[in-house]
């Protein structure tokens, strides 16, 4: 305790304030995390529909990330239509309503949709996401 109150008394006289460790910790992650993390804002996710008609059938994983929000999805493809479009990992701060999406690109059998209002970044992330799964499909 005495060694506090001595750490305390020499920061207040050069007139630095004492980060506690875990203060320390946290500042290093997020700076981390937007160095590492930054794949581009929301903002600039543009989304291009691949042709399902030269997807094989099969089941498609894909990501994506546009801090702060990161997404990762599997799309069904049988017959040259998506039969489902899960999403399994949805990391967001208020943008949970985006995931009716999933819905609705099997309904409307494309990614390119409306974003939801109130939670377009998650919206164009997910789709995003769905977008890249189905060009995994592409891949030979």
């Amino acid at each position: 305790m005495k060694q506090l109150e001595a750490h305390n008394k020499i920061t207040a006289v050069h007139g630095k304030i004492p980060l506690t460790r875990n203060l320390r910790i946290t500042a290093m992650i997020l700076v981390a995390v937007v160095l590492i993390g930054c794949s581009g804002s929301p903002d600039q996710v543009q989304l291009s529909m691949p042709e399902l008609s030269k997807i094989p059938d099969g089941v498609y994983r894909g990501s994506a990330k546009a801090l702060p929000v990161i997404a990762r999805v599997e799309v069904t493809v049988t017959g040259g239509r998506i039969t489902g479009f899960r999403i399994l990992r949805h990391l967001t701060g208020q943008g949970r309503a985006a995931e009716v999406l999933a819905e609705q690109v099997v309904e409307k059998q494309t990614i390119e949709i409306d974003a939801v209002s109130g939670a377009t970044y998650s919206s164009k992330v997910i789709l995003k996401a769905g977008e890249n799964a189905l060009r995994a499909g592409l891949e030979p």
